[in-house]
């Protein structure tokens, strides 16, 4: 895509010319990057021309393996929990020893 013309030539357009704009909203430069990344991704896609069932069995493994991650955390976090209320539990038990003896 070319712009005007200056001295007989034709000039391209600037690639990023709005990015001038957007540096004081970042919010909206976030977006404008989020959706560029999700355009080369899906022109990588119609590119590499991989059936649709390719694509849907990578991203239901995608996801399989997102939850995976989820429930890994979550049983962190509960033996996190638990050595809490151990050590929790211990030292009350300590006070209450010292209590009766």
């Amino acid at each position: 895509m070319e712009g005007p013309v200056e001295d007989g030539k034709k000039q391209p357009f600037p690639r990023h010319r709005n990015s001038e704009k957007n540096k004081d909203r970042p919010e909206k430069l976030d977006y404008k990057t989020a959706a560029d990344k999700l355009t080369r991704c899906l022109r990588d896609i119609v590119s590499t021309s991989v059936s649709a069932d390719t694509i849907r069995q990578a991203l239901i493994l995608q996801e399989k393996l997102r939850q995976r991650r989820r429930v890994k955390i979550m049983q962190k976090n509960l033996h996190d929990q638990e050595k809490v209320i151990n050590v929790m539990t211990n030292e009350h038990r300590g006070i209450k020893e010292k209590q009766f003896t």
